[in-house]
């Protein structure tokens, strides 16, 4: 059972990432009344997604107004691409 005060979404930045090489990028928000509970981030992108990448939510930095995420790409990808993330916020 869901119960939240606020959710709230949005789309990142573009996230470039390279073979093997770690990406940060931050998300922005406003209105968010609290330090959110959790976040949820989908990458999206207008085509393939290789399967050699991960990405994950800085939990030390999540506070009302941002967050810090990192994407990594793996050494062994044959080339770099960029992405964005779509994201949802749950505040209770």
């Amino acid at each position: 059972e869901l119960k939240a005060k606020q959710i709230v979404g949005g789309i990142s930045g573009e996230v470039k990432l390279k073979p093997g090489q770690n990406t940060p990028f931050t998300l922005t928000f406003s209105g968010v009344t609290s330090t959110p509970t959790a976040v949820i981030l989908t990458p999206i992108r207008s085509s393939d997604i290789p399967a050699v990448f991960s990405y994950a939510v800085d939990e030390k930095t999540l506070s009302s107004s941002k967050v810090q995420c990192r994407a990594y790409l793996n050494s062994g990808a044959k080339a770099g691409f960029s992405l964005y993330f779509y994201y949802i916020l749950i505040v209770q």
